[in-house]
């Protein structure tokens, strides 16, 4: 790809130096969580593990991107692979470097951690990343008992330097590393077809905007033109409701193929939930209408205050909500309850709709999973609403359950977050 400066190694070179700095103090609490949301997503969802750790890795030593870099021979080229890629590096997954002006290089060859202090002064491509690096850590990790690549987090701040802390913290996420890149290659060769698919889907949802913004624009000028023709309303309503549920299906096939990719970004701030709560209602307010659906909101009036993504939490709920609509026949009841709990803030959602099959329980969260067709209502989507609702509260690190008695006795959906992520 690219040759190399004539800087030395030595010179950028800061491994002994890392032991030396002051340390920060130890947060052993967020490692512990962080190694048990690994292993959660490694026996749920392992085909996102690489990518979980890139993100777990930057998040505990508070780095501006982490990854993951395999060693391999593709064409007669032998070369590291970015198979995960975390923060502002994140554009470059998949991206391969040349073994020989590779960092990573020499991390195999020593098997050793290593510590660089602006690495960009003897590696080119570090440059042409157009990003600044003050500092790069690499921590080896290892297949059948040789080094196989580098687990790796980087400083783009002036302020933000490693230690050991850091090392350790790292060190301790690194065991998942060796399982992360078996997992991956074997996932990627099972699932071709499967990647056709979500490439259609994709495209699919791509397409579809286009018209549907068209057409959501002739629908306001209709709303203007035709203010002081009550004849026209009704139709016009019943134009904004299907493109407002063909703009859902576009925006869950759009999530879709994010979350299948591993490229699901939380945009974290603080909130309220009764504001989340307000958004959602707001949102299917007309639907609720429509069926004649009597809804019952028990929340307090103390702000309940947690961390997280304003607008797919807002989602969670909507989501929740749409699938109670849809299920629950004209005139019945769905119950919203928010709570504070200890540690925790949980969202309740009920229904006295048709409920859900026993055998199917275990199976509700699936991708495009529904009930029979004979005991579905018409018209009630592809059955994604509650993969995205299942997928969103697991970013958040929550829990999301269903339960219901049986046919015809409605059910209920309980998600419960932390305060802060």
């Amino acid at each position: 790809m690219c040759t190399q400066s004539m800087t030395s190694f030595s010179s950028i070179d800061l491994s002994a130096e890392l032991h030396t700095r002051k340390l920060r103090a130890p947060d052993y609490q967020s490692e512990n969580e962080a190694l048990a949301w690994l292993a959660d997503t490694l026996a749920e969802r392992p085909d996102h593990i690489a990518q979980e750790l890139a993100n777990t890795a930057m998040r505990l030593t508070q780095a501006g991107s982490a990854g993951i870099s395999i060693e391999e021979d593709c064409n007669g080229e032998h070369q590291f692979r970015w198979i995960a890629t975390a923060g502002a590096l994140e554009r470059y997954l998949n991206g391969t470097v040349p073994y020989d002006v590779s960092p990573c290089s020499q991390v195999v060859e020593r098997n050793a951690v290593i510590l660089l202090h602006r690495p960009a002064t003897h590696y080119r491509y570090i440059r042409e990343l157009d990003l600044p690096v003050k500092e790069l850590l690499l921590v080896p990790f290892h297949r059948g008992g040789r080094p196989a690549g580098t687990v790796w987090v980087v400083s783009h701040d002036e302020h933000k330097t490693f230690d050991a802390e850091d090392l350790r913290q790292v060190l301790s996420i690194t065991k998942f590393a060796a399982i992360a890149t078996q997992t991956v290659g074997v996932v990627n060769g099972l699932r071709d077809e499967d990647q056709r698919k979500d490439h259609f889907l994709a495209a699919l949802s791509h397409e579809m905007r286009n018209p549907l913004s068209a057409i959501t624009a002739s629908t306001e000028l209709l709303k203007h033109l035709s203010a002081a023709t009550p004849a026209y309303r009704k139709p016009i309503d019943c134009i904004e409701r299907q493109l407002a549920q063909l703009l859902a299906l576009v925006n869950d096939l759009t999530d879709i193929s994010s979350i299948k990719s591993g490229h699901v970004t939380l945009h974290r701030e603080a909130l309220v939930l009764q504001d989340i709560v307000t958004r959602a209602l707001d949102s299917c307010g007309a639907a609720l209408r429509d069926k004649q659906h009597r809804l019952i909101v028990d929340m307090p009036e103390t702000p309940i205050r947690l961390e997280g993504d304003g607008t797919k939490l807002t989602q969670v709920l909507v989501n929740l909500l749409n699938n109670a609509v849809k299920y629950t026949p004209n005139g019945g009841l769905i119950t919203l309850e928010a709570r504070q709990l200890a540690q925790r803030v949980s969202l309740k959602v009920s229904d006295s709709g048709i409920g859900i099959p026993a055998e199917l329980l275990p199976r509700i969260f699936d991708m495009f999973m529904q009930v029979a067709l004979s005991d579905r209502p018409r018209y009630s989507g592809m059955g994604v609403g509650l993969a995205l609702v299942y997928q969103f509260v697991q970013l958040h690190h929550g829990t999301v359950t269903a339960h219901s008695a049986g046919a015809n006795l409605g059910s209920t959906f309980t998600v419960e977050l932390p305060h802060q992520l």
